[in-house]
């Protein structure tokens, strides 16, 4: 009678006689000798592996189609996110632009109608430091309009002038006066780039080299009126220029040519 052994080495089973159990023999496999010890045969009722083909298949999973809610607001947020980010990648492009947009301007008048111009939103009024060593200044005002978002600054004022004393005044030293006390003002240089005619007033354009940018201004001497005035028009920026490419107005080519001067205000 064989009875079933395993080999203590390499552990393949074999068979040997009944009388052989308990002694060394030689496995049939490895040849190592090993002591013949019985190993328990399967039972009956002891559960066998299954193959392949007697495991239960499940089925394969169904993939359900999205439903036609489910399919619009997915499609509805990713335009959304489209649209996003397309608006921060405008935004991102215009920061700093220097350039303001048509519909900000609107035409200001001030309260005592000896002037209007036109400025890209509602002017804030700003201090203003009175230079006393020049004979027949009064006082003087500015309002003016920043564009944080642009970069971009835009604003009109004025110095009231003694009425006896605008009489004797020369419209150059006047306005010559202005133009190196801004210069000493915004710590930069002062250099003409044009003349021009506000109303029949003698103007002159200045570019001041500042720190912090260019900024550009129109003095336009008006004495020959019952309120003798010094008017300036002032745009600055980092990017601003004094004049435009071709079709491309400057900010300066829209603020200048707007001030208007009360006719009934003249002699």
């Amino acid at each position: 009678m064989l009875v079933p052994v395993a080999c203590g080495k390499c552990g393949k089973p074999f068979q040997v006689d009944e009388p052989a159990v308990g002694t060394s023999v030689e496995c049939p496999w490895c040849k190592a000798g090993v002591l013949a010890l019985p190993v328990a045969a399967p039972t009956a009722n002891a559960p066998q592996p299954l193959s392949l083909d007697q495991a239960v298949q499940l089925p394969p999973e169904v993939s359900r189609p999205i439903s036609r809610g489910k399919l619009l607001v997915r499609v509805f947020l990713l335009a959304v996110a489209m649209v996003a980010a397309g608006v921060v990648g405008w935004l991102a492009s215009q920061y700093g632009s220097g350039r303001i947009p048509e519909g900000a301007w609107r035409e200001v008048e001030f309260p005592d109608g000896n002037c209007k111009v036109k400025l890209p939103g509602t002017p804030v009024e700003e201090p203003f430091q009175i230079d006393t060593r020049f004979p027949g200044i009064l006082g003087g005002k500015r309002h003016v309009v920043r564009r944080r978002f642009e970069q971009v600054h835009v604003g009109v004022g004025w110095l009231d002038l003694d009425p006896l004393v605008a009489r004797t005044m020369h419209d150059d030293s006047l306005i010559a006066y202005e133009r190196e006390r801004r210069a000493a003002e915004l710590g930069g240089k002062a250099v003409v780039r044009g003349s021009a005619q506000v109303d029949g007033f003698p103007a002159e354009d200045v570019e001041y080299d500042t720190p912090n940018g260019p900024v550009y201004e129109r003095l336009v001497a008006a004495l020959n009126t019952p309120r003798p005035r010094l008017y300036v028009v002032t745009v600055g920026g980092p990017k601003q220029t004094l004049k435009g490419e071709a079709g491309q107005k400057t900010v300066a080519e829209i603020a200048f040519p707007s001030l208007w001067l009360n006719d009934k205000a003249r002699r």
